[in-house]
């Protein structure tokens, strides 16, 4: 969900020259004359929204976020061991 929002927040901000960042972003409970709405709600995670707004929709990883166990050395199956 928060991707595919984010890429559609992402064109219509490009197309209408709005800031990616939350303030000029709301949700439905942040706008005027929306007092009956809640939504996105208490759980929104803002930052990582914000974050996928302003890639286009994709995630960000960094080196850092990812763990790969390999081995030390890797054998063609064709070469001695």
């Amino acid at each position: 969900m928060y991707a595919s929002s984010a890429k559609l927040t992402a064109y219509l901000a490009d197309k209408y020259g709005i800031a990616k960042e939350h303030g000029p972003i709301i949700g439905h409970g942040e706008a005027p004359d929306c007092s009956d709405h809640t939504d996105p709600g208490p759980g929104w995670n803002w930052a990582h929204y914000i974050e996928l707004v302003q890639s286009g929709g994709a995630s960000q990883l960094l080196a850092g976020d990812l763990a790969v166990d390999t081995p030390a050395t890797i054998h063609s199956a064709s070469s001695p061991q």
